[in-house]
């Protein structure tokens, strides 16, 4: 957990939070499920969260979809 509003800005931080609550969302859902879930129980959100990572997933392996 944060204890200092300075903590937010430690990426390395946060990203050993966000895997945390994924690893405990995804004990409930599928790989895809659980990140939308981890943005949003909304589902309009979390499916357009989705749609977002996933665009960055192939940009960022270069991975072309037809």
């Amino acid at each position: 957990s944060l204890e200092d509003i300075t903590d937010s800005l430690n990426a390395y931080d946060n990203i050993n939070i966000m895997v945390k609550k994924i690893k405990l969302i995804r004990a409930q859902y599928t790989w895809w499920e659980s990140v939308g879930q981890y943005h949003s129980k909304k589902p309009s959100k979390a499916k357009r969260y989705v749609k977002n990572v996933w665009s960055m997933y192939q940009r960022v392996h270069k991975i072309k979809v037809r």
